[in-house]
């Protein structure tokens, strides 16, 4: 189905969502199918949403049988054999895995020519002025979920309770596809832009049947996102001259600056608008996702342990410490270098150790428990072990995040949460090359949204089902959580 076709349907009359009807479907066979295909999807979606039940079966699978072939599929049981095939970029390959799910068109993600992968990296790499951005990216963050905060201190009737997923996560991805991928929000709605870019995640995690009511919101939001974004691509080229390429310029968005790279006179022949669509699309649709579902899964579990919760309070207040002294030495003109260094190294630390309490929450949910990749050719995997095996040609081999973190080998008592794990071991973000380009987006924005959030005083999973993460397929919906008046002393140490 081509974005034109769609264009002409729900999004061409101004509909999305539950407005958007698909054409009747064409006899029972067809029906049969789209019911069948739907049951595999929200199996799909449930497991990636909910996956405890994983780790037994991978616990038995490194005892048992460590790589486990049935038929075509590939389980791999162990973490140093998760880490090998996601290291090995020619022998375990994304693009006939993701291709189909990336309705924007290739993507890094997709690309398996490892030159040609190296050289776009290397592009997006030097189109990022990288402290300047993380700097930019904290302040649209803080401020979002500043300003998300006190609306919910005083709407709710005063019962003082706040949508993590719609009230905070999502109007803070928003903001930063507008203000630094620069994806202006669409007709001027948050919301409706959240929706859309919730749908276009949702097809690329797990792909609904063609032909179901999902299938065709999502090709909806996808075409009407194409447009909207290849419209602001033509509005900025029009207002700039060719120019050579130049190192990323701090005040420009990405888009910005790869609409200026591709229009510069050396730039490389791949490089086009079509390329610029592409690639800030699925920056803003897999980045916004991440950073929404790996955020409320991990509040999710950090919540539900109050030591872990304690240790997070206490994390979020050595950071505001270590940023006042920072900050007060930057502005004092007789501070001297050495005491800034020091002073900005127990600043990072103070946000690393933050981010390890994050990363080892998301450990219990991570936000993609499970990879996929594919194998073009015979390889060997685990070579000179006794459980080394040939894995055949047009195989699909899961490579489980949970794997590796659950695994003794690689996380010791995997089943206790513990404060004092390197950074390094988790593999949420992937491993070796293809790790995420967008790491530091997920990175820095995920810190500012936990330390709003836990400063809300006595802050709690609500009761019930609110206190649940509600998913819509294998996108996080809504999690309620409450909080106590703010002059209150509930989350005091």
């Amino acid at each position: 189905m081509s974005f034109d076709k769609v264009a002409e349907g729900s999004v061409a009359a101004g509909k999305f969502g539950s407005e958007a009807r698909p054409p009747a479907a064409g006899g029972f066979r067809a029906r049969w199918r789209i019911w069948f295909g739907l049951i595999g999807y929200h199996l799909t979606a449930w497991v990636l949403s909910h996956p405890a039940p994983l780790r037994p079966l991978f616990t038995l699978l490194r005892r048992l049988r460590p790589i486990t072939v049935a038929g075509t599929t590939v389980l791999l049981g162990k973490g140093a054999d998760v880490r090998e095939v996601l290291d090995r970029f020619e022998d375990f390959t994304l693009g006939e895995v993701l291709s189909p799910r990336m309705p924007w068109g290739p993507f890094l993600l997709t690309i398996d020519w490892r030159d040609q992968h190296d050289r776009e990296r290397a592009l997006f790499e030097s189109m990022v002025a990288r402290g300047d951005d993380i700097a930019r990216l904290r302040g649209i963050a803080a401020s979002v979920c500043e300003t998300a905060i006190a609306e919910a201190s005083r709407a709710y009737d005063g019962r003082r309770q706040i949508d993590v997923v719609r009230g905070v996560c999502e109007p803070v991805v928003v903001a930063v596809a507008d203000r630094y991928f620069g994806i202006p929000v669409v007709r001027a709605d948050v919301p409706y832009t959240a929706q859309l870019l919730r749908e276009i995640a949702g097809i690329a995690m797990v792909s609904p049947p063609e032909g179901s009511e999902r299938y065709r919101r999502a090709k909806a939001a996808i075409a009407e996102l194409t447009r909207h974004v290849t419209d602001t691509i033509a509005s900025e080229a029009a207002r700039i001259s060719p120019a050579p390429m130049a190192p990323a310029q701090p005040g420009l968005s990405l888009l910005e600056r790869l609409v200026r790279a591709a229009r510069a006179p050396d730039k490389p022949l791949w490089l086009d608008d079509d390329f610029v669509r592409r690639y800030v699309t699925g920056l803003a649709a897999t980045g916004g996702a991440t950073i929404v579902r790996a955020s409320t899964n991990a509040l999710y579990e950090l919540l539900r342990r109050p030591r872990a919760l304690r240790l997070a309070l206490a994390a979020c207040a050595t950071l505001d410490r270590a940023e006042r002294e920072f900050e007060t030495l930057e502005r004092d003109p007789d501070a001297n270098a050495y005491a800034r260094r020091q002073s900005l190294v127990a600043l990072e630390a103070a946000r690393d150790e933050l981010r390890q309490l994050i990363y080892e929450a998301l450990r219990f949910r991570p936000m993609l428990p499970l990879l996929l990749r594919y194998t073009p050719r015979d390889v060997l995997i685990a070579k000179g072990s006794p459980r080394q095996r040939t894995i055949k040609a047009g195989s699909s081999v899961i490579a489980a995040p949970t794997a590796v973190m659950f695994d003794p080998a690689e996380f010791e008592s995997p089943g206790e949460f513990r404060s004092q794990r390197p950074l390094a071991s988790y593999v949420h973000f992937g491993f070796g090359l293809r790790t995420c380009f967008g790491k530091y987006v997920a990175d820095t924005v995920m810190l500012e949204i936990f330390r709003c959030l836990l400063k809300l005083p006595g802050i709690a999973l609500s009761e019930g089902w609110g206190g649940m993460i509600n998913y819509d397929g294998p996108v996080a919906d809504n999690l309620i959580v409450t909080f106590a008046p703010f002059n209150s002393n509930t989350n005091v140490e």
